[in-house]
C-alpha cells in the first residue's frame, strides 16, 4: 500500500527516481494511481483494467496489495510483474485467485531479475483477484519495502482453451473430436479433465502436442475413461517429440473423458502449453473397448473382417459369433508386415460353456494365416485374442470367421479421383466368381455399372463423369453357380472437383509489379487470382484468366514497400456455371526491383562513362566503385532521377582499372528502398 505519510515528498521523490531507473516514466494519471490506497483485503481490492499496466508499492511491513479484474468471456490470462533489479535476497510473490478465493496460480520474482510472468491460464468469464506480497510476511524483507512494482493482467479471448478448474471429471471441459484444445498444467499436481462425445462406433487416436523439450523421458500422460470413469487406456508422451499420436483405440458411441496429467511428478511440464487432439473416424468394423471379458464381447458377423489392437501385454479382446446351423468355419488372421518372429498373437476358440475348442498362434513374420476347417454345431462361440509381447501395442490385427455358406461382403474403397474420373478398388472374396458394382447420383436409384470377373484386377475406373456431381458406389460378391450374392458393401461417395492449384512463386518484377505463377490444373477452363493487402485482411478477386494454358499473372500499379498476399483457384464450366477447386496455397511478395544491369563502360583519359538499364518505378540510382578486387566499394554518385541511365566518373588516374556496381532505389515514405546490386563490371582508363 502507498500513501503520503510522514516520509512525505522525500519518499515520493526517491520512488520516482526508482521508477525512472526502471524506465517506467509516469504521467499525472499514473502518479495519481500509484498514490491511491491499495486494498489490503479482497473486499478492498483495487479494480484494474485488462491489458494495462498498474503501479503499486509496499508501504509498511507485512503489507499486501489486492487487485481484481473481470472477464466478460472465456479466454487466457497471463499475470506480469515488473520491478527494479536489486539482489537475490529480495523477492515479490503473486497469487491469482477465483472470486471464491481458490488459488489458481502462484509465482515468485526475485530481485536478480526485473520481473516474471505466469503461464497462460484458461479461465471462464467471472471475477478474479491478484494478491501481491512479500515472500515471507512473518519476516518481511525491509529492503523490499518502498520498492515499487508494476502489475498487469493480459487477456486474450479463446474458445478452444481449457478453463480452470477442470481437475475432476465432474468439472471437465467439453471438447469436440477432430478439433484441438489447448491447456497448461499449472503444477506437477495439476490435472485437466475433458469430456467428449463419440457419435458412432469408431476409432480414435489421442495426440498431446507441445513445444519440443530437450527431454527423452515421459512427461505427459493421457488417459481415456468411459462414462462410469473406468480407465480404458493410457499413453505417455516424451518431451523431445512435439507430436506423437497414440495407438488406435476402438470405442462404441457414448460419452468419454480424457485426463491429462504429469507423468513423473516433476515440474518439467509446468507452464508448458499443450494441445490435445482426439482424432476420430467412424468405423463399424473395429473392436470397441472394453471387450476384455466374455461378459461384454464384440459381436462378429460371419465373413466380415473386424480390426483390433492389443494396446498392452495384459490387454485382451473377446468376440462372439453365432451359428444358426452346423457349419465348417475357418479362422482368418492378418496383420501388417513385421520382420521379427518374436512378436506374435495367441487366439482361443470357446463354446457357449467357455470350454476351449481350439487354440491358435499367429506369428509376426506370417502376415496372413487361415486355420483348417473347424466343424461346429449350431450355437454361440467366443474368440479370445491375447499377445506375448509389449511391442504389439502398436500393431493392429484383422480377424474374420469364414463360413462355408454365404459370401463375405467385399470392402469397396475409392483409390483416387480427378475432375472427371473415379478409380475404385475392392477386396477379393473367397468363392466369389463375379463382382457387381453399382452407382447412383443424388437420390436416384442404383444402376449396375459393371460386372467384374475375379481373374481381373480388383480395380474399376469410372470415366467421363461430371465435375461437381456426387457419385455413390456399392459392390456385392456373386457365386454364379449357386446364384448366391453377398450383402451389399457400405456405400462410398465422392464429389468430383478440380485439383487445387499450387502457387509456385510470387516474385517482384520492379518497384510496382509482382508476378504470380502456378501449376496447370487438368480440366480447368480458367483461373481466378485473389489478393489481400494485409496478413489478417480478406481476399478479393483481382483478375480472371480465361485461358487454361495461361499459368501466370503480373499484378501492376502496386505500392512500393507493401507486402501483398496471393491465392489462385481453378474453375470448370459445367452447365453454364463455374465449379471451383479449393483455394491454392498462399504466396506473398513486396514490390521491389531486381538487379540493375550495367550495359556499357566507355573508357576515356582519366574518366569512364557508365550506362545501365532503366528500372521501372525507380526514384534514382547509386553508383559505387573500387580500385582493386579486394578493396571496399565507395559511393561515387547518387542519381536522383529514375529516368537517367548514364553517369561519367571523372578525375580518375590514367591506365588504372576501376570496378563498378550500381543499384536502383525507390523513395517510400521518406525512406529509400533499395534494389539488389548489379553484377560488378570493370574498365581501365586510357
Amino acid at each position: 500500500m502507498l500513501r503520503r505519510n510522514r516520509r512525505g515528498y522525500l519518499f515520493l521523490g526517491s520512488m520516482f527516481l526508482v521508477l525512472f531507473s526502471l524506465g517506467l516514466f509516469l504521467n499525472e494519471d499514473q502518479v495519481s494511481a500509484i498514490t491511491q490506497d491499495r486494498g489490503d483485503t479482497p473486499a478492498t481490492a483495487t479494480m484494474i483494467s485488462l491489458n494495462q499496466d498498474n503501479w503499486g508499492d509496499f508501504e509498511k511491513e507485512k503489507d499486501i496489495d489486492y487487485y481484481k479484474f473481470k472477464l466478460d468471456r472465456q479466454g487466457t490470462v497471463t499475470i506480469n510483474l515488473k520491478h527494479e533489479y536489486t539482489d537475490k535476497s529480495k523477492s515479490w510473490n503473486v497469487t491469482l485467485y477465483t472470486s471464491g478465493l481458490k488459488e489458481i496460480k502462484s509465482f515468485k520474482s526475485i530481485g536478480t531479475t526485473t520481473g516474471s510472468t505466469s503461464c497462460e491460464l484458461g479461465l471462464p468469464a467471472g471475477t478474479y483477484y491478484i494478491k501481491v506480497y512479500d515472500t515471507d510476511v512473518q519476516k518481511p524483507k525491509a529492503a523490499v519495502t518502498y520498492k515499487p512494482y508494476q502489475i498487469r493482467a493480459n487477456f486474450t479471448a479463446h474458445s478452444d482453451w481449457e478453463t480452470e478448474f477442470n481437475d475432476k471429471a465432474q468439472e471437465a471441459d467439453q471438447i469436440v473430436v477432430n478439433k484441438g484444445e489447448f491447456g497448461t498444467l499449472r503444477s506437477n499436481k495439476d490435472v485437466d479433465y475433458y469430456k467428449m462425445e463419440i457419435p458412432q462406433n469408431g476409432m480414435i487416436t489421442v495426440n498431446v502436442k507441445h513445444n519440443k523439450l530437450e527431454e527423452t523421458k515421459y512427461l505427459w500422460t493421457a488417459s481415456i475413461y468411459n462414462v462410469k470413469l473406468e480407465k480404458l487406456a493410457a499413453w505417455h508422451y516424451v518431451g523431445n517429440k512435439a507430436t506423437n499420436p497414440s495407438p488406435t483405440l476402438g470405442l462404441p458411441r457414448g460419452t468419454y473423458y480424457v485426463k491429462i496429467e504429469n507423468t513423473d511428478g516433476s515440474n518439467r511440464t509446468c507452464d508448458n502449453k499443450y494441445e490435445l487432439l482426439v482424432n476420430y473416424k467412424q468405423m463399424g468394423n473395429y473392436e470397441t473397448e472394453p471387450n476384455d471379458q466374455f461378459t461384454w464381447p464384440d459381436v462378429l458377423n460371419l465373413n466380415t473382417t473386424v480390426s483390433g489392437l492389443l494396446m498392452e501385454k495384459q490387454d485382451v479382446d473377446c468376440y462372439k459369433f453365432t451359428l444358426q446351423q452346423a457349419e465348417s468355419v475357418k479362422i482368418q488372421f492378418a496383420h501388417d508386415s513385421i520382420t521379427t518372429s518374436k512378436i506374435n498373437w495367441n487366439g482361443s476358440l470357446y463354446n457357449a460353456s467357455l470350454q476351449e475348442i481350439k487354440s491358435f498362434c499367429w506369428y509376426g513374420t506370417n502376415q496372413y494365416s487361415t486355420s483348417d476347417l473347424i466343424t461346429l454345431q449350431p450355437g454361440t462361440y467366443y474368440l479370445r485374442i491375447t499377445n506375448q509381447s509389449d511391442r504389439l501395442n502398436r500393431e493392429p490385427y484383422h480377424l474374420k470367421v469364414v463360413s462355408s455358406f454365404g459370401l463375405s461382403v467385399p470392402s469397396l474403397r475409392i483409390l483416387s479421383t480427378s475432375y472427371n474420373q473415379v478409380k475404385l478398388a475392392w477386396d477379393v472374396v473367397d468363392r466369389a466368381d463375379e463382382y457387381e458394382i453399382s452407382r447412383k447420383t443424388g437420390n436416384s436409384d442404383y444402376v449396375i455399372l459393371s460386372k467384374a470377373a475375379p481373374n481381373m484386377s480388383s480395380l474399376l475406373v469410372d470415366s467421363n463423369l461430371t465435375t461437381g456431381i456426387t457419385y455413390t458406389y456399392r459392390i456385392r460378391a456373386c457365386h454364379k453357380g449357386s446364384g448366391t450374392y453377398s450383402k451389399y458393401s457400405l456405400p462410398v461417395s465422392v464429389t468430383l472437383s478440380l485439383e487445387k492449384p499450387v502457387v509456385k512463386s510470387a516474385k517482384a518484377i520492379d518497384f510496382k509489379s509482382i508476378k504470380v505463377s502456378w501449376n496447370r490444373v487438368d480440366g480447368a477452363d480458367g483461373y481466378e487470382i485473389m489478393r489481400k493487402a494485409s496478413k489478417n485482411g480478406s481476399y478479393k478477386k483481382i483478375n480472371e484468366i480465361k485461358k487454361p494454358l495461361t499459368i501466370s499473372f503480373t499484378n501492376r500499379s502496386l505500392s512500393s514497400g507493401k507486402r501483398y498476399y496471393y491465392r489462385v483457384r481453378a474453375y470448370r464450366i459445367v452447365q453454364n456455371q463455374k465449379c471451383y477447386s479449393n483455394d491454392s496455397n498462399m504466396k506473398s511478395a513486396v514490390p521491389k526491383s531486381g538487379k540493375t544491369t550495367i550495359t556499357k563502360l566507355k573508357r576515356s583519359v582519366k574518366k569512364i562513362k557508365l550506362t545501365w538499364k532503366k528500372i521501372t518505378g525507380a526514384s534514382g540510382y547509386q553508383i559505387y566503385y573500387k580500385t582493386s578486387k579486394k578493396s571496399a566499394f565507395k559511393k561515387a554518385k547518387t542519381i536522383t532521377k529514375g529516368s537517367r541511365t548514364t553517369y561519367t566518373h571523372t578525375k580518375l588516374k590514367s591506365k588504372k582499372t576501376y570496378y563498378y556496381r550500381i543499384r536502383a532505389y525507390k523513395n517510400v515514405s521518406g525512406k529509400k528502398m533499395y534494389a539488389t546490386f548489379s553484377s560488378t563490371k570493370k574498365a581501365k582508363t586510357k
